[in-house]
């Protein structure tokens, strides 16, 4: 588990939802189906998460019609909890508010008489004058493997403020990894935290390492990743503002600061010169840089409209202070060399505008258009002559400068179609990028061109769920720098924090067109897993998973992987967990021709603030520290540290030599875990 520190509490903030404060809500039982509705004027987009959906804030979006928003779900008799994604802002139901907002708005269904019935959930909390609530959650872990014994424990003290008009989180932390330590004799740090203004229909928001702005662009041109997804502000601090203009208008806005200490000057190394000094040119321009973020500024605005059948918005976002490096101009003198050394950073900037619309019932065509571009940013500037070309830095006498030179610039187009027939959804998306690098740093012009296809179906019954999905990608990099990759985001505007690579995009990196199909199949699916609390007692859950990543379009197949996730109750308090992974790589480009297995078993008693558990193996239910809720990725986050950290195309045999590392690692860990989870 990765912790992250911070350097001070955090500013005060701003943030509006015009959806949260005047909307009003409904549940209600109609043949067998849980029919929920939302009244929010000026939104654009809600979905709803809960226990029933893994708390999924993309995969059950509700219907809309005027200001009204509706979906209807077929689940099982029990107690759930839910909230509604509106525009990317999370919220429990106005009309039925939640003792414990963390954990959402409850819900009971009974069955009775052979039918479905909303039941009643007793409140123990009285509603009245808001007051600070505090919280502790203690998670221990204990690892026996190869002889070795090491633990991972953590400690969180919550103390939180649920105001109307003000509200506010706090988070403090503290963890260790020695067995003979106590967590509550280690140092305990400010972890996260927000304060938050509600100003009538408006909100503005001060946080640190606390917020998730998640662009409304449909299409997510503007990083699916990062501070615009799911990683949202951690290791940021900054403030959100969100309020309603005129005509069923509205604006978001976001400004963020990257807590990271920029180190010395770059060096840049004579390498990198290259032939100059024995060839016949008279100048050129060397330009190195540092792939960090440095102390990075990120402005981003939306300006969203709602003309009922049509939703369109325009998105920008801005990113100064990126990538600390060095840049020389270097021209031919008698004998000598005329040496000039920048010191640099990099602004990007990137657009969007896009535009969706119900064409007829149950279909929904869309399409966007997104414009980037970024320069080197000069910032002071030192002058020398030499004799030899040696490594370069930004020398004492440095003066201060304020200039730019071209860097690169981006295009990209998207077109989409949706389908709703009844519980069947089927979407497709094609994607066009192009990416132009300048010759003024990147010594020759080159272009890079990005064309994708995605379709995805699903369909839901009462019990049963099926989901899948096709990803067809033609990567033609042409003459692009190496340090490019479309999936990664060190030279690619659309991707904001970190890269697009999970397993199967790892196999797929150095493949020139590549897909990629996933079959995943389940039983009451829906019921499994949670967000804010522990998840309940289930009586019988199972979810498949199938993947396969093959070159060009289905020609040799490169991995197939699949896996099973379940669990069974023993009762209303006790239950067994279990999953199983198999993968087989075929991949002559990396010399790997094998499978892997990796399984994990754990049991355990669990109620609504309790769990307590004993496994074997590599557990993938991990605790999520930025969400701080457990989340089905510990494998995927045992396989991504494959990834190097400066990660270029012609690494492509070092990705594929920690993969097969991390493969072996995952399918010899023989761990003994004893987990306690306690929520006061």
């Amino acid at each position: 588990m990765t912790h992250h520190r911070s350097s001070a509490l955090f500013a005060a903030c701003l943030l509006v939802s015009l959806t949260a404060a005047g909307a009003n809500a409904g549940v209600r039982v109609e043949d067998d189906e849980v029919v929920f509705t939302l009244r929010a004027p000026g939104a654009s987009r809600v979905f709803l998460v809960g226990d029933f959906n893994n708390w999924n804030p993309t995969l059950e979006r509700l219907d809309k019609t005027g200001d009204t928003f509706v979906i209807r779900l077929y689940l099982l008799p029990g107690t759930y909890r839910y909230k509604y994604v509106v525009d990317g802002e999370w919220m429990t139901d106005p009309e039925n508010p939640a003792a414990d907002a963390k954990r959402g708005s409850p819900l009971v269904l009974e069955e009775r008489t052979g039918m479905l019935a909303l039941g009643s959930e007793e409140q123990t909390d009285q509603p009245g004058a808001p007051a600070l609530e505090p919280s502790f959650r203690y998670t221990g872990a204990f690892f026996v493997d190869d002889s070795e014994t090491n633990s991972d424990q953590t400690l969180d003290i919550y103390v939180a403020y649920p105001g109307k008009t003000l509200r506010a989180n706090v988070d403090f932390k503290t963890s260790d990894e020695a067995v003979d330590l106590s967590p509550l004799q280690a140092d305990i740090r400010f972890e996260q935290g927000f304060v938050e203004l509600h100003l009538g229909n408006a909100k503005l928001r001060a946080f640190e390492n606390d917020t998730i702005w998640t662009s409304s662009d449909p299409y997510l041109a503007l990083g699916n990743v990062g501070i615009f997804a799911y990683n949202g502000g951690y290791e940021r601090k900054g403030f959100t503002f969100e309020a309603p203009l005129v005509l069923n208008t509205r604006l978001r806005a976001m400004y963020s600061d990257k807590l990271e200490l920029r180190g010395g000057p770059v060096v840049l190394p004579a390498t990198a010169f290259g032939d100059f000094a024995n060839s016949n040119a008279a100048d050129t321009v060397v330009y190195h840089f540092d792939r960090s973020r440095g102390d990075e500024d990120t402005w981003a605005f939306e300006l969203l409209a709602d003309l009922g059948s049509v939703d369109f918005g325009y998105i920008s976002r801005r990113n100064r202070g990126l990538h600390p490096g060095t840049l020389a101009e270097v021209k031919r003198g008698s004998g000598d060399f005329g040496l000039s050394v920048f010191a640099t950073t990099e602004d990007w900037q990137a657009d969007v505008l896009w535009l969706r619309g119900g064409v007829f019932r149950g279909v929904v065509i869309g399409a966007g258009y997104g414009y980037a571009d970024a320069r080197v940013r000069q910032t002071s500037r030192s002058l020398s002559t030499v004799t030899l070309l040696a490594d370069a830095v930004i020398g004492s006498d440095a003066q201060g400068v304020d200039a730019n030179v071209p860097l690169q610039s981006s295009k990209r187009w998207h077109g989409s179609m949706e389908l709703e027939r009844g519980k069947l959804k089927l979407g497709a998306l094609y994607e066009w990028s192009e990416f132009e690098f300048d010759p003024a740093v990147n010594k020759t012009g080159s272009k890079a061109l990005i064309n994708r296809f995605a379709v995805d179906v699903s369909y839901s019954l009462k019990r049963w769920s099926v989901g899948g999905g096709a990803r067809y990608i033609d990567q033609d990099y042409g003459g692009a720098p190496i340090g490019f990759h479309f999936s990664t985001p060190a030279r690619n505007f659309w991707l904001d924090w970190g890269d697009g690579l999970d397993a199967s995009g790892m196999v797929a990196f150095d493949l020139p067109r590549a897909t990629v199909l996933t079959l995943a199949p389940g039983w009451n699916m829906e019921a499994y897993g949670a967000h804010d609390s522990i998840r309940p007692v289930l009586p019988m859950a199972l979810g498949v998973t199938a993947n396969l990543v093959a070159s060009d379009f289905l020609r040799r197949t490169e991995l197939i992987s699949l896996r099973a996730d379940g669990e069974i109750g023993l009762g209303k308090k006790l239950y067994l967990d279990f999953a199983a992974r198999v993968a087989h790589y075929n991949k002559p480009s990396w010399a790997i021709k094998d499978t892997y297995f990796a399984s994990y078993l754990e049991v355990g008693y669990r109620n609504n603030r309790t769990e307590i558990g004993l496994g074997v193996g590599f557990d993938p239910f991990v605790l999520d520290p930025v969400a701080n809720t457990y989340r089905n990725n510990g494998w995927e986050q045992k396989l991504r540290g494959a990834i190097p950290a400066r990660l270029t195309r012609d690494q492509s045999q070092t990705l594929g030599d920690g993969l097969r590392l991390s493969e072996q690692l995952l399918e010899d860990s023989h761990a003994l875990k004893l987990e306690v989870v306690l929520y006061f």
